[in-house]
């Protein structure tokens, strides 16, 4: 897993943080990106709703975040 819980965390709690990268062991390069689209209370719903939905799975919570984070304007993706 590329990112943890306590990445996107602090992520979407820091408003100055707008980039986040993380490198993997392998080397890739991995990118979540506040849009203009972004908005914290939309990824505070959408955070709960994972929640809700994950039971406490953190690598589930994760792995459904990066899957929905487009629709509170946050863009992920693998870097070339």
């Amino acid at each position: 897993m590329e990112l943890s819980l306590a990445d996107i965390d602090t992520f979407i709690s820091e408003r100055n943080i707008g980039l986040l990268s993380v490198v993997t062991n392998q080397g890739e390069v991995y990118i979540l990106y506040k849009s203009r689209k972004y908005s914290y209370r939309s990824v505070r719903s959408l955070m709960l709703h994972i929640y809700d939905e994950c039971k406490g799975d953190t690598d589930r919570m994760v792995d459904m975040f990066l899957r929905m984070c487009g629709k509170a304007g946050i863009d992920y993706g693998k870097s070339k």
